[in-house]
C-alpha cells in the first residue's frame, strides 16, 4: 500500500514532491535543498527547518511518529574502539534520546553473532554477568575477581520444555592479571582482523598495545589463550581452595596465605616452571592444566581460616612472573584447559561424575593437550579455498585461519 511504498522509497533517499503527499504530513526537499510544508490545496509554504536529512537517519519522534527510546547501555559502547566514529549523542527537539552520527559505527557491526554477549550492554565497562558466551565446551565471562577471562565447565540439563547449560560460578577459573593500571574495560583488538564467524579477539590495557593483555576467543576452543605484553604479570584466581598441584610432572606448589589487599604471605614459595602446572581444586574436584610459552616463576596463596559461613571470591591465587633468564620484551602466552572435571569422584556437582559425563581416556587427553599447547588461532579470520589437493582432485575445500 501507499504507506509501505513511501517508507521503502524514503529509506532509499528518493525525494517526493506533489500535493498527493499532503495528507501524509510529510515534507519534501526541492533542488534548492530547503524544506517545504504542503497544504491541502497543493500549495506550499517555506519552512525554517532547513535541509531535511534522509528518512533513514531521522528520528521517528521528530517526524511526529511514535519513537523508541534507546537507553545508553543499548548504544554500541567503548568495546568497539576504532570501529566507531565517536561517542557523542544528544536529544531531539521532542526530548527523545538519539545517537548522533559521531557515535555511529564506521563499518557494519555484527548483531547476531554467537559471541554477541561480549559486545553488548556496555560490555567490559564493569561487572555484568550477562556478558557470557558459550564457546563449546566452555562458558566464558569477564567478571572474575581480577581483570581477565573466567572459564566455566558447564553441565547440560534438559527437560521436556527447555535445555540449559548450567554451572557454578565458584568453580570457575579466572586467568588474567591483578596488576595496577589494567582496568576491566576491554576493546576489540585492532592489530588483527579480529572478528569473523569463527570468533573474535579482545584486548585490555592501553590502546597503543605496549602494555596489554589479549585473548583469542574461538568457537570450539579447547584452551583459553592470553597474550601478555609490556611486562604485565599473569595471575590465576579460583573460588575454591587448592587440593593438590603438580609442576612439570615433578614438583608441588607450597602456597602461603592471602593477606590484606591480596598480597602473598612470606611463606609463599617461588617455584620455577618450565612448561606446565596442574591445579586440582577442592569442592569442584576439577583439575585444570596451565601451559606457559617459556620458563617462568610462580607463587601461590590460599585463604586463611574464616568464620563459619563466610565465603571469599578468591580462595586461591597464583602469580606468574618472569624467570631470571626470561625475555620480558617478548610476549608471554598462558593457555589453560580443563583436564578432568571429576578427578577423585567427589565433585560438588554430582552430575560431573556420572559415567556418561566422565572422560574415558584421561592420559590420552593429557597427551593431546600437551601436543597442541603451542598451536592456536591468534586471528579468527576464516577463509575457505575451493582448490585442488596434491593429487589434482578439485573436490576439496581448504579451511584456513
Amino acid at each position: 500500500d501507499m504507506c509501505k511504498l513511501i517508507a521503502v522509497l524514503g529509506g532509499l533517499g528518493v525525494v517526493f514532491a506533489g500535493p498527493g503527499l499532503a495528507k501524509w504530513g510529510l515534507e519534501t526537499r526541492h533542488e534548492s535543498g530547503t524544506a517545504s510544508d504542503h497544504t491541502d490545496n497543493g500549495g506550499s509554504k517555506s519552512s525554517s527547518s532547513g535541509t531535511i536529512p534522509p528518512l533513514s537517519t531521522t528520528s521517528p519522534a521528530d517526524l511526529g511518529l511514535k519513537g523508541v527510546v534507546r537507553n545508553e547501555w543499548n548504544v554500541p559502547g567503548k568495546v568497539w574502539g576504532s570501529r566507531m566514529l565517536g561517542t557523542s549523542g544528544g536529544e531531539s527537539e521532542s526530548g527523545r534520546r538519539y545517537t548522533s552520527k559521531a557515535s555511529l559505527p564506521n563499518k557494519p557491526l555484527p548483531t547476531n553473532s554467537w559471541y554477541q554477549n561480549l559486545l553488548t550492554q556496555n560490555a567490559g565497562a564493569g561487572s555484568n554477568e550477562n556478558n557470557q558466551v558459550y564457546t563449546v565446551p566452555y562458558i566464558l565471562d569477564t567478571v572474575g575477581p581480577v581483570t581477565g577471562l573466567r572459564m566455566h565447565w558447564p553441565l547440560l540439563r534438559a527437560g521436556r520444555t527447555n535445555m540449559q547449560m548450567v554451572f557454578d560460578a565458584v568453580n570457575g577459573l579466572t586467568v588474567g592479571t591483578d596488576d595496577e593500571g589494567v582496568g576491566r574495560q576491554y576493546y576489540i583488538d585492532d592489530e588483527v582482523e579480529s572478528m569473523s564467524p569463527l570468533g573474535l579477539s579482545l584486548k585490555w590495557g592501553n590502546e597503543e598495545g605496549a602494555r596489554s593483555m589479549t585473548t583469542y576467543i574461538t568457537r570450539g576452543m579447547p584452551y583459553s589463550t592470553l597474550r601478555y605484553s609490556g611486562g604485565i604479570s599473569p595471575s590465576i584466581h579460583s573460588g575454591n581452595t587448592l587440593a593438590s598441584s603438580l609442576v612439570d610432572d615433578t614438583t608441588e606448589l607450597t602456597c602461603g596465605t592471602i593477606e590484606d589487599g591480596g598480597s602473598y604471605s612470606k611463606d609463599s614459595e617461588t617455584v620455577d616452571v618450565e612448561g606446565e602446572i596442574q591445579l586440582h581444586f577442592d569442592n569442584s574436584d576439577i583439575t585444570w592444566i596451565v601451559f606457559v610459552s617459556r620458563p617462568v616463576k610462580v607463587k601461590c596463596a590460599v585463604a586463611g581460616e574464616m568464620p563459619p559461613g563466610m565465603i571469599l571470591e578468591t580462595m586461591f591465587q597464583m602469580r606468574i612472573e618472569e624467570s631470571d633468564d626470561g625475555n620480558a620484551e617478548e610476549p608471554l602466552y598462558v593457555r589453560t584447559a580443563l583436564l578432568n572435571q571429576c578427578t577423585t569422584g567427589h565433585s560438588n556437582i554430582h552430575a560431573h561424575c556420572k559415567q556418561e559425563n566422565r572422560f574415558t581416556d584421561t592420559e590420552g587427553y593429557l597427551a593431546a593437550l600437551r601436543k597442541g599447547a603451542g598451536v592456536f588461532a591468534k586471528d579468527p579470520k576464516l577463509e575457505i579455498d575451493y582448490g585442488k589437493d596434491s593429487k589434482g582432485d578439485e573436490d576439496v575445500a581448504n579451511i584456513m585461519f
